[in-house]
């Protein structure tokens, strides 16, 4: 009968042991990974987020490592699964929405100039400002913000209030690429800032149908 092994039984044991322990450890890293992300907004402003989302970080890298020495394979996948969600989300969230919102913007510019004309014909021969529409009930009550749809809109009279500028600058780079200006002629122009208007095309009419 062969001696046993003492030193290879021993090496199977501890790694039955650390297994047993990686069981429960990589659940308890990642709840705390969890509560660590899940702090108040007040938090969000103070010199130590960084250093707790960093190891919140790390708390979700070692539950995942625990989860592989304990064999959860299961639970390794829901959780690298539901980080590749999360970051896919932000991405989307954050790309560019330009062509959708920048479509709305002209849109938008083109139903002020509607409203104008139709104040001009009630008024003295004069256009409105953006509160003088709204208080026609010629736009929505969404505009006294003066924000829509990731644009600024703003109205601009002459002294006369017999010309006007109708103007929709985005938000940010995130809610368009090109700003906009309508005159009372009824034709949407980029603008005249260059950083906001397709390469030679500043001031020039918008190609939209």
């Amino acid at each position: 009968m062969e001696p046993l092994n003492t030193s290879t039984d021993q090496i199977d044991s501890e790694f039955v042991s650390m297994r047993r322990k990686s069981r429960w450890i990589a659940p308890l890293l990642l709840l705390a990974s969890i509560l660590l992300a899940a702090l108040p907004d007040n938090w969000r402003y103070t010199s130590v987020f960084s250093a707790i989302l960093f190891l919140a970080f790390v708390f979700l890298a070692l539950s995942i490592v625990w989860g592989i020495l304990a064999g959860q394979r299961i639970f390794v996948g829901v959780v690298v699964a539901t980080i590749a969600c999360d970051v896919g989300l932000v991405i989307l969230i954050n790309l560019p929405h330009g062509p959708r919102h920048e479509i709305a913007a002209v849109a938008t510019l083109r139903t002020i100039n509607v409203a104008q004309i139709t104040y001009l014909s009630s008024s003295k021969g004069t256009f409105g400002t953006m509160t003088d529409l709204i208080a026609a009930k010629l736009l929505d009550d969404a505009f006294a913000r003066g924000t829509l749809g990731g644009y600024n809109y703003s109205i601009t009279l002459d002294s006369k209030s017999s010309v006007f500028t109708a103007e929709a600058l985005p938000v940010s780079t995130n809610t368009g690429r090109f700003g906009y200006y309508i005159y009372p002629d009824g034709i949407v122009r980029y603008s005249t800032n260059t950083r906001l208007a397709p390469a030679g095309q500043s001031g020039r009419p918008v190609p939209y149908p």
